[in-house]
């Protein structure tokens, strides 16, 4: 597991020093967050369909060229890098998804509902597809609606990590997380039913 100050260290070292001493503290932070790296692809590679070409070790490099192939490496916390990381890791499925859906209809079994309380990382191909779309719409409409639907789902931050990573209180966040939710579902369900 990594050290929690030294991980925040590394980070603060990354944003604020030159190149060389940046170049150092990136390979130092990748030592210490392989092993957790590694663990939030297994698990999202867990939620895909056992025939995934992608591999765990495979996910967490195209993550980490994602994260660091960037001017600006300006990370709050160990929270805000790990959910960057797991964003970056769904994107990627994302992605891999789109490619292997294109041009092909969505099969009517491959449609499922969402109960209203969670959105499951289990999902099928099409539904990551639709709710990727409709967050960023959402993004247009509500970015900080849109922000903390991507922290708790992608990034698997608590209600109450999201309110430290954006500096706003947990009600707020519980609140704003309910609705985007709810707008989320909404419009995942519309695609879903319209293809």
């Amino acid at each position: 597991m990594a050290d929690i100050g030294q991980v925040t260290q590394l980070l603060v070292t990354m944003r604020d020093s030159a190149n060389r001493e940046q170049n150092n503290a990136k390979q130092a932070l990748v030592e210490q967050c392989y092993a957790h790296l590694h663990r939030d692809a297994r698990r999202f590679l867990s939620a895909e369909n056992k025939d995934h070409t992608l591999q765990v070790t495979e996910l967490v490099n195209e993550a980490y060229l994602k994260l660091f192939d960037r001017t600006s490496l300006n990370w709050n916390d160990r929270h805000h890098f790990f959910a960057s990381a797991a964003i970056a890791m769904r994107r990627i499925l994302v992605d891999h998804a789109r490619r292997k859906l294109a041009g092909n209809r969505i099969p009517s079994d491959a449609i499922v509902s969402h109960e209203a309380d969670e959105l499951s990382t289990d999902c099928p191909e099409p539904f990551l597809i639709a709710l990727d779309d409709s967050l960023n719409e959402l993004k247009t409409l509500n970015p900080r609606h849109a922000e903390i639907a991507m922290l708790r789902y992608f990034g698997g931050l608590s209600e109450s990590e999201i309110a430290e990573s954006l500096n706003i209180s947990r009600s707020t966040v519980t609140r704003e997380w309910r609705m985007a939710k709810l707008w989320l579902q909404n419009q995942i369900e519309d695609s879903l039913n319209n293809v």
